[in-house]
């Protein structure tokens, strides 16, 4: 699970379309990596993602909660597996 950091929470408190907006950029953060680890531009992963603005105590705290496939089909029809991610890769983005 990763987190927005906290500078940021407070923006998305009142600004709701600023998550969106994270998501998305969550998106081609996770399609750039599959398209890095496969050395293929012409692959697209599949991805689910939900977020959640609530922490344990109920206080703010927007996070993604994200699954994403293990593999890529290609243009052809090929399946190509995917690497394990390197999540300290995905948090310098």
């Amino acid at each position: 699970m990763r987190t927005i950091p906290k500078r940021f929470r407070l923006h998305t408190r009142f600004d709701r379309k600023l998550l969106g907006k994270r998501c998305s950029s969550v998106w081609t953060c996770m399609q750039t990596e599959v398209q890095r680890f496969l050395g293929r531009d012409d692959v697209v992963p599949g991805m689910v993602a939900a977020i959640r603005t609530f922490g344990e105590l109920l206080h703010l705290h927007p996070h993604f909660c994200t699954l994403v496939t293990s593999g890529e089909f290609t243009p052809e029809d090929d399946f190509l597996e995917a690497p394990e991610f390197d999540l300290g890769r995905l948090d310098a983005v």
